[in-house]
């Protein structure tokens, strides 16, 4: 009961009843304190309203006006805890968003040793989970000793397009035929990928070798794709050999699997996040 009224006040203010009511106090008052006696012309209209019915009016109008900014005030103390307890839940999403990326960040670390990275090696990997509603992938984990190569790029990518599609769809990709000077580099993701030239001219990143494992859940379904990119020429030893490759990725992927079914429902996914404010 209260609460409708609470509402149905709502929808008075917002349709600017406090306006109304003003007004028409203030003309109620002027129409009160007009004396007859000094506008024998108009002494009719102004004995028209009977005295009784002006202070009905009167008494009316202030009730209301007084109803409606006391609705006001409740309402805006009740925003303001609700603002201050969803600025609350904000913060501590972006807390646990930042520990989720931290924690894959450590695991990822950790597979780049089985690789053998060391400070000057050009090379990076990444994970990224599937987000099947809106067709595309996010990125919720990098590692590469390069800070430069270490940045965080686009917050989504989508299903039609590059590496992480194929390796979707194969399982396991490999690629080291891919053309280190720039013009070629770009027609190759263009035709090899479905990567726009506009696109791949703002990766922070042109591999010379791109290769990846789909991950899968416990129960066999496909959750996220892990992503190794190489830029450097990688003949010098075998650490990034397909064999090789094949190897660690498959090894580490059933582990990944359980590691990302537990936390993907605190994953932010780009558009969930921007509603959150994060």
């Amino acid at each position: 009961m209260i609460k409708s009224v609470s509402n149905k006040l709502v929808d008075l203010e917002d349709s600017g009843a406090t306006i109304l009511l003003t007004f028409l106090s203030a003309i109620t008052m002027l129409y009160w304190r007009l004396d007859p006696s000094k506008y024998p012309n108009f002494k009719k209209f102004l004995t028209f309203v009977p005295d009784k019915w002006l202070i009905a009016i009167l008494v009316g109008s202030i009730i209301g006006i007084f109803l409606l900014n006391l609705n006001k005030r409740l309402r805006e103390k009740s925003r303001k805890i609700l603002q201050s307890a969803n600025d609350q839940y904000v913060e501590q999403l972006g807390q646990l968003s930042q520990n989720i990326y931290n924690m894959f960040d450590g695991v990822i670390l950790s597979l780049s040793q089985r690789f053998g990275f060391g400070k000057a090696t050009k090379a990076r990997i990444s994970i990224y989970v599937n987000d099947q509603e809106n067709e595309r992938f996010v990125p919720c984990g990098r590692y590469s000793p390069d800070p430069v190569l270490r940045r965080k790029g686009r917050s989504s990518f989508s299903h039609s397009q590059g590496c992480i599609w194929q390796c979707w769809q194969d399982d396991f990709h490999y690629n080291n035929a891919i053309p280190a000077t720039v013009g070629a580099f770009h027609a190759y993701q263009q035709r090899e990928y479905n990567i726009p030239r506009e696109t791949s001219v703002g990766l922070t990143m042109r591999p010379v070798l791109m290769a990846g494992k789909r991950v899968d859940d416990p129960l066999g379904q496909p959750i996220a794709v892990i992503i190794l990119e190489v830029n450097a020429p990688h003949h010098e030893n075998d650490m990034f050999s397909e064999r090789n490759v094949r190897e660690i990725l498959e090894n580490v992927c059933d582990d990944w699997g359980r590691l990302i079914l537990t936390f993907e429902d605190y994953i932010p996914i780009p558009g969930d996040a921007e509603e959150a404010g994060l």
